[in-house]
């Protein structure tokens, strides 16, 4: 029925005439249509389908005007059945052609979808005229591509637009359907009833406003789906407009924190990043390229983990991560925490796109590396800290802490400090100092705390006050420390700072304090006091040649005999290293003297035993008076070292007061020194000669060499004076050279005069006896003299041979070797030690004055010079006596077979002149004895 009905409408539409208004109308809007949908879209590809259109249209206007040249030609072109059925087909090929051009790609914004839906809109109003068929055939590709816009546009109740569309077309539909149905009654019953003209003139009135009001309604409906689409549209654009602000928001909101977006689609090999850091390369990037950019920023110790981590997200082992690296940024590293997530899988279960972030830590791994430093000076600090809050309760405390006071962090977190002191009066006292910090900012101070299970220990407690930004007090920060050991260590300072760790008596620190609390004592009551000082003689010596260990055991004896001489009132110190000093106070019946004595005597009477040795000590002991010298605790302290340095230079071993004269003794040392060093180069300086008698010739044989000064303006100077000034600042070595090379010139010339065979005798001091050019310089001397060696005699102490007994055996040899002769001056007075007598090259002894002076009223004397003139000769050793001034102490060494006499009673030390008449006197006895 319904194919039959179809041929029927085919063909009373192809005998129906169009009109060529309605034709170029029709032709003309769809070539519209397609011109501002290629312009719309923007597609090359549409040009195509626009020329196809522009080629319809103009053929269905030919075919429109079938007389004109142009349908001649179509007819001749076209085949006879498409020609004859054009006017059917023509509309169908547009709306396919509208079709093709719906389903191009396309952008899906609104306003294109807007335009589509309107053009169509148009094309099916114009193609009415054409007839229901070709309006129906020409509006279902239409349709489809109305429908195809509305399900894939940027709707979002695309169903509902639909849904209207559809509604829409089922009216244009019945429209176009009823028009038609009026059409085929009319045209069927016009030959059945052969109405008249009136009739079919009303029919046609009829059916035309029919027509107009399926026309009006249709438009209506257009209209309200016209205007849900608007509505529709507008919602659309209000919802893209909103999307895209909150886009923008979105991307300021990244900008703002600083933080870098990343997506890496990875199974197209694309990878986007925002501006984050230039040194992570552009924008966008292919994956080869963003695996060669992270190679080369990220630090060589980050890179395996990162390139490891990544790796496992794109083998489905891992869905997130998060990496921190550093990367490097000029001359530093930068610290990047980088965040993704695998967002989409492939079909083997392999990431194929990850999203994340990247952002900026650097400052916060600064920070938190200071916080880490921090918490380990917390934890590792040996002073306790701890954390109160506001309420003075605590928060935390470091191990420390806990260790000091014996608490755990348990038993301390939540308490108050109050409660977990022990501190006698503790309410008062946290009361007295928590106000304090809260009003001054910081209380430190030390308390007496007790251990938790022990006994009680001072403890210096600091607390400072911390304030929130509003000034509100949050917090306590304490420091505490244990001062048990501090204070058992400033006890051992003080003991070291004021007493000798040697001879546990006070040393010079606490000595001046003393002294100062003396004086001030004196000022305040009057009591005078005497300051005592005492210094060991020689006892470099005794250091040199016995070593540290045994000289220190020798200063320690020295000051238990001190101590056990002075009363419980006195002040005894060590004030150097073998210098003592003494404060006692003096009363009307007190005698200084009596007591500087016996402490003199305390240290020197009796022998000390060291490394074996028996030693006798002598020293020398100085006093200082208060108020009879000074008032002052300096001027008190240099009188004092005045008056021994006077002891010492008078030879030692004697007690000295001071004096106003020796306040100039200093610079008048001062000024033998420096005239002294010019003396030896302006020939003030002479020798004298002092005869030595041999007892079994009974004539002079040999003489000693003494030095003396001729001061232009003082005239003679003694030795004394001037020799122990020169031994302390080295002007002896010149001075024995100069003895030395004159003596033996002299001697030289009285032997080639043919005053006999003469020997000559010259004292070595000990520093002489160090120099280590001594030896070149007595060699140098014997060649220029032109003297025989065995002429020479060198003298030395028994104290200058045991400084270094050693090295002056070992010189001694050497000498003796060329022939000179070497003499102990002074013997009996010294160490006196027969091992050491047996070792040495000597071949003189020389018997001390103390043991001859007097020897003729002494028995102790006569038997120890009886001894000594025995042992030398046992030695085989000549044997000299000084200090003879009698005939009987002559008579006395004479008879106990010693060998050499030399003193007053022989003669006095004598200028070269008085020596060269004395032994030329001398010379001419012996010739009257030999006649």
């Amino acid at each position: 029925m319904l194919i039959p009905h179809l041929k029927t409408m085919l063909e009373q539409e192809r005998q129906r005439p169009i009109a060529l208004a309605d034709c170029c109308a029709f032709y003309g809007v769809c070539f519209f249509a397609q011109l501002v949908l290629w312009a719309q879209l923007g597609e090359s590809a549409s040009g195509l389908l626009l020329v196809l259109t522009t080629v319809v249209a103009t053929l269905g206007v030919f075919k429109a005007n079938n007389n004109s040249q142009a349908g001649v030609l179509l007819k001749r072109t076209l085949p006879a059945a498409l020609e004859r059925n054009w006017n059917s087909f023509a509309p169908l090929l547009l709306s396919l052609l509208w079709l093709g051009m719906a389903l191009l790609p396309q952008t899906g914004a609104v306003d294109t979808a807007f335009v589509f839906m309107l053009l169509s809109v148009l094309m099916l109003l114009a193609v009415t005229p054409f007839g229901a068929l070709q309006a129906i055939l020409f509006s279902l590709p239409v349709l489809v591509a109305a429908n195809h816009y509305a399900l894939t546009g940027p709707w979002d109740s695309a169903l509902h637009i639909v849904l209207l569309l559809n509604i829409s077309f089922v009216v244009f539909w019945y429209g176009v359907l009823r028009d038609q149905k009026l059409l085929l009654s009319s045209g069927h019953k016009v030959p059945e009833l052969d109405l008249a003209q009136d009739d079919r003139v009303a029919s046609l009135t009829e059916r035309e406003r029919d027509l107009e009001q399926t026309i009006q309604d249709r438009t209506k409906d257009l209209r309200d789906a016209n205007t849900q689409l608007s509505q529709q549209i507008a919602l659309r654009k209000k919802i893209s407009d909103a999307l895209v602000k909150s886009q923008t928001r979105l991307t300021q909101a990244i900008d703002a924190s600083r933080l870098g977006l990343i997506d890496w689609d990875i199974t197209n090999g694309q990878f986007y990043q925002s501006a984050f850091h230039s040194l992570f390369g552009s924008k966008e990037q292919d994956s080869q390229e963003l695996i060669q950019t992270l190679k080369k920023a990220i630090h060589p110790a980050d890179y395996h983990k990162v390139r490891d981590t990544l790796n496992a997200c794109l083998a489905g082992e891992r869905l997130e991560y998060q990496l921190q690296y550093r990367v490097e940024d000029g001359a530093q590293w930068l610290w990047i925490e980088e965040c993704g997530k695998v967002v989409d899988h492939d079909a083997a279960g392999h990431a194929a796109r990850i999203l994340g972030t990247r952002r900026n830590i650097h400052t916060e791994m600064l920070r938190d590396e200071q916080v880490r430093l921090a918490k380990s000076v917390f934890d590792h600090t040996s002073e306790g800290v701890f954390v109160l809050d506001h309420e003075a309760c605590f928060l935390s405390v470091n191990p420390a802490y806990t260790k000091i006071t014996g608490h755990s962090s348990d038993n301390l977190v939540g308490q108050s400090i109050e409660a977990c002191s022990e501190t006698p009066r503790k309410t008062e006292v946290f009361e007295r100092v928590l106000s304090e910090v809260r009003s001054k900012g910081q209380w430190q101070g030390e308390l007496l705390e007790k251990r938790r299970q022990g006994d009680y220990y001072p403890q210096w407690t600091q607390i400072n006050a911390i304030r929130d930004e509003q000034g509100q007090l949050k917090y306590y920060a304490g420091l505490v420390s244990d001062l048990s050991d501090r204070k058992a260590v400033d006890e051992k300072l003080a003991y070291l700072l004021n007493y000798d760790d040697l001879t546990k008596l006070a040393n010079r620190v606490q000595f001046r304090d003393q002294l100062h609390r003396a004086l001030v004592r004196y000022k305040d009551e009057g009591t005078a006091f005497a300051l005592v000082t005492m210094d060991i003689d020689r006892f470099k010596q005794f250091n040199d040649s016995f070593g540290h260990h045994p000289s220190d055991s020798l200063l320690v004896a020295v000051a238990e005999r001190l101590s056990l001489s002075v009363q419980k009132v006195d002040i005894l110190a060590r004030v150097g290293g073998n210098e003592f000093a003494c404060l006692v106070a003096c009363s009307e019946t007190f005698s200084v003297d009596q007591f500087a004595q016996r402490l003199f005597n305390a240290v020197t009477h009796k022998p000390y035993e060291i490394a074996g040795h028996e030693v006798v000590l002598s020293c020398s002991v100085g006093i200082a008076l208060v108020p009879e010298h000074t008032h002052e605790l300096e001027s008190l302290m240099q009188f004092g070292a005045l008056a021994v340095q006077k002891a010492k230079f008078q030879g030692g071993n004697q007690v000295q007061t001071f004096d106003e004269s020796l306040k100039s003794f200093s610079k008048k040392r001062l000024e033998i020194e420096q005239e002294l060093r010019k003396a030896l180069t302006q020939g003030e300086l002479e020798v004298y000669y002092q005869p030595k008698l041999d007892l079994k010739q009974s004539r002079i044989t040999s003489f000693e060499a003494l030095i003396r000064w001729m001061h232009p303006t003082r005239g003679l100077v003694s030795p004394d004076e001037f020799v122990n000034i020169a031994e302390e600042n080295g002007l002896i070595s010149d001075l024995g050279q100069f003895v030395l090379e004159t003596a033996c010139r002299q001697t030289q010339l009285w032997s080639e005069q043919g005053l006999g065979q003469l020997h000559v005798s010259v004292n070595l001091s000990p520093r002489q006896l160090k120099d280590p050019a001594l030896r070149s310089v007595i060699s140098e001397t014997l060649d220029v003299t032109e003297i025989s060696p065995h002429c020479v005699e060198l003298e030395l102490t028994e104290s200058a041979i045991m400084e270094d007994a050693q090295s002056a055996i070992s010189l001694l040899n050497d000498l003796r070797e060329i022939g000179i002769k070497v003499s102990v001056d002074d013997f009996g007075t010294g160490y006196s030690s027969l091992s050491y007598l047996k070792e040495l090259p000597v071949d003189t002894l020389k018997i001390d004055r103390a043991f001859i002076e007097n020897i003729e009223h002494s028995k102790d004397q006569q038997a120890i010079a009886k001894a000594i003139i025995v042992l030398g000769s046992t030695l085989n050793l000549q044997v000299v006596a000084e200090g003879v001034e009698s005939q009987e102490q002559l008579s006395l060494l004479e008879a106990y077979g010693c060998d050499l006499i030399q003193g007053y009673f022989v003669s006095k030390p004598l200028a070269v002149d008085a020596m060269e008449s004395l032994l030329k006197q001398q010379c001419v006895a012996s010739t009257k004895h030999s006649a």
